[in-house]
């Protein structure tokens, strides 16, 4: 009885443990992977590239520093 309830912890405590990381939005998983000032390179759906530098980061997308201005970017 003492192992059968040791291993329902087991699996409970992994479950809990991974469950933040599925509940990701794709901002988050963004936001985990880029940092305000870093060098970015970006290609939308229609095949164009934007390469600057992230200089806000928002719910709705990502403002980048590009040659003489800014590009939003949903």
């Amino acid at each position: 009885m003492t192992r059968m309830i040791g291993s329902y912890c087991v699996v409970l405590a992994i479950l809990f443990a991974s469950s933040p990381a599925l509940a990701q939005t794709d901002t988050e998983k963004i936001r985990a992977r880029v940092k305000h000032g870093q060098k970015v390179s970006i290609t939308d759906d229609q095949g164009r590239e934007i390469k600057g530098r992230i200089s806000t980061m928002t719910a709705d997308g990502l403002t980048i520093l590009v040659e003489g201005g800014s590009a939003d970017v949903p």
